[in-house]
């Protein structure tokens, strides 16, 4: 099973800085950073994998429904899912960072890694 990368940081570490690096300059064919169009991971793995969406800061403040979190839940998953497939075909290992990964709960980052799993991909930390 190939790899995937998860770069988990806490805040105030320098990971914006690091996920600016991989969005905007990683040049590296053997690698892919998975952005889905941001920066940071979190904006696309929290609608996936968060547990109470409507309580996310981000949601909130934009004041989402709850069909359209749901909605938002859909297409992030396909568009994931896609960017995966696309990488391990090319046999590319995938980057993802994230800062709220390291304080998900135990069942929710299970479900993150049996997502990659399903995708045929372990995670190193």
């Amino acid at each position: 099973m190939a790899t995937c990368l998860l770069h988990v940081g806490m805040p105030k570490t320098g990971t914006s800085s690091i996920q600016d690096s991989l969005y905007f300059a990683l040049n590296d064919p053997g690698f892919r950073y998975i952005s889905l169009g941001y920066a940071n991971s979190v904006l696309y793995l929290e609608p996936i994998f968060g547990e109470r969406l409507e309580e996310f800061w981000v949601f909130r403040s934009q004041g989402y429904s709850t069909a359209r979190l749901l909605s938002l839940r859909q297409i992030c998953v396909w568009r994931l899912r896609r960017v995966l497939r696309l990488a391990r075909r090319r046999r590319q290992t995938p980057i993802i960072s994230a800062e709220r990964c390291w304080s998900w709960p135990a069942a929710v980052l299970e479900r993150f890694r049996d997502f990659l799993a399903a995708e045929g991909f372990t995670v190193r930390v």
